[in-house]
């Protein structure tokens, strides 16, 4: 069990602690900080060009098939009225 220092206030603990006992910042040990970067598996550029560019232009695409679809439905149910009368 090795003594590191707080990424926060510098205090010297354990590196199996959840959270500091001078400041209270959770994640304070290597071990704990390990298993939270771990959860956190996006992050950074590749999140930022998904979020800004990915998202909307699928938005976009959906939105589009969605005007098509509707439009040439609407079409057909003219076609089909004029073929039935």
């Amino acid at each position: 069990m090795a003594l590191i220092k707080c990424k926060e206030c510098a205090t010297e603990i354990s590196e199996n602690v959840d959270s500091c006992p001078r400041c209270g910042i959770i994640g304070a040990g290597r071990k704990s900080r390990v298993s939270l970067d771990s959860l956190n598996v996006v992050s950074g550029t590749p999140t930022i060009v998904f979020g800004t560019i990915v998202i909307p232009a699928a938005g976009a695409a959906l939105a589009w098939f969605t005007f098509v679809y509707y439009k040439n439905s609407q079409e057909y149910e003219k076609l089909r009225a004029l073929a039935i009368d």
